[in-house]
Formats: structure tokens, C-alpha cells, sequence
């Protein structure tokens, strides 16, 4: 049997019920969805708890919404961390996906 797809979701944190819905949904057609609310627990190092699931992913969400792109703050140093794995691709590689 194949390994399910691993999916991170990148969302802002206002966004979090439509992204619970869309974490439920993708698990539910057969993927490995990576959300931080349903992984990281108090007193882990989040930083890098949510780097290497970045890095373990074979695809990011990026969940798209006006909140999202006028945030400031750990959202964008998630983005580019992100943007960042991306660059190590091949060209025309699918890995960050904006929905």
C-alpha cells in the first residue's frame, strides 16, 4: 500500500474552523493532512516541530484569505520557510498550492 499524500495547512489562525473542515475533508479522501492544532501540544518546541513537518510534506496549502495576507507575524516566517523548500524543488514542481 502507497503512503498517504502529507499535506500541510498553512492558515491564519482566524481561519482555523474552515481549515478544520478542509483538514477533516482531505483526511477523509485519503491524505495525511498536517495541521497544528490537531499535532503540536503545549510545551513543545513549535518552531521546529512545524519546520520539519514543512519539510516532511509533499505538498503545502496555503489557505488563502484577506486575514492571511495582511497578517503579520509567524505567518509570514511560515510562508517563507515554505517558499524556502520550494526553491530546493525541481522545476515545475507542485508543492505550494494557494487555495
Amino acid at each position: 500500500m502507497a503512503d498517504k499524500l502529507k499535506v500541510f495547512l498553512c492558515h491564519a489562525s482566524e481561519n482555523k474552523p474552515i481549515v478544520q473542515n478542509l483538514h477533516n475533508d482531505l483526511e477523509a479522501a485519503g491524505y495525511q493532512p498536517w495541521l497544528d492544532s490537531k499535532v503540536l501540544i503545549p510545551g513543545v518546541d513549535w518552531d521546529r516541530e512545524i519546520q520539519i513537518a514543512l519539510r516532511d510534506s509533499d505538498a503545502v496549502i496555503v489557505c488563502m484569505s484577506s486575514v492571511l495576507v495582511d497578517k503579520e507575524g509567524y505567518i509570514q516566517k511560515e510562508l517563507r520557510f515554505a517558499q524556502d523548500i520550494q526553491s530546493e524543488k525541481l522545476p515545475g514542481s507542485i508543492f505550494l498550492i494557494p487555495m
